[in-house]
Order: structure tokens, then sequence, then C-alpha cells
């Protein structure tokens, strides 16, 4: 129930949002954006939509600090990719920030599942 309030909310909200201050067409608009490649366009909206769907499922199935940190540290990586790819530009330690959250929440996960006597 609470995606569909989620995904309802969003649709409305994102209506109301296009039709108060779209003055163009959207093709039109689009053809008028400076020389950034399409797929970098396009690739913004086809991760949101990812990563909407995605939380809307997982979210709920796994504990908050595990959520947070799943979505930071992916939020981290792909802004590295796509700097890496677009615009060659790599950053070592957003890298290794990443990996190290992603290991501390590997190992907090390992110590919960370990049986307490």
């Amino acid at each position: 129930r609470a995606s569909h309030q989620n995904f309802i909310g969003g649709l409305v909200a994102g209506l109301l949002f296009y039709f108060l201050v779209q003055r163009q067409p959207t093709l039109e608009g689009l053809a008028k954006t400076p020389s950034l490649p399409f797929l970098l366009v396009a690739s913004g909206g086809i991760l949101a939509v990812f990563v909407v769907v995605s939380t809307s499922y997982v979210i709920i199935k796994i504990p908050a600090v595990y959520s947070a940190l799943l979505l930071s540290s992916a939020q981290i990586l792909m802004s590295l990719a796509i700097d890496t790819i677009f615009f060659d530009k790599f950053s070592l330690p957003l890298l290794i920030g990443a990996i190290l959250m992603l290991l501390g929440m590997a190992g907090n996960l390992v110590s919960d599942r370990k049986p307490t006597l």
C-alpha cells in the first residue's frame, strides 16, 4: 500500500510540476539542450525510476541503517561512474569512501548474524 501511495504521489507532483513549469514541448526543449550527451540525459530518468521502484520494495525488508548506507554508497558509486565515463574525472577518495561504507555495512551485517550465547 505504501509503494502505491509513493507512486501516485510522485506522479501527481510530477504532473503538476510539469504543467506549471513547462513552456515548450518536451522534444523541442530536449533538442535545445546544449551539448549534453543523450545517454547522460536519459540515464538520469532511468536511474531515478530504478531507485524509486527498488526502494519501494527493498526498504521495507531491510533495516533503516542498511537502506541508508546502501542508497548513499550506490549514489556515490554512480556519481563516480558518471564522472569517469562522461567527464574523464576519476576520484579515488570517493571510491575508497564508498568501499569503506560497504565494508562497514557488511561487517555490521556479519556481527548481527552471529548467534549470541
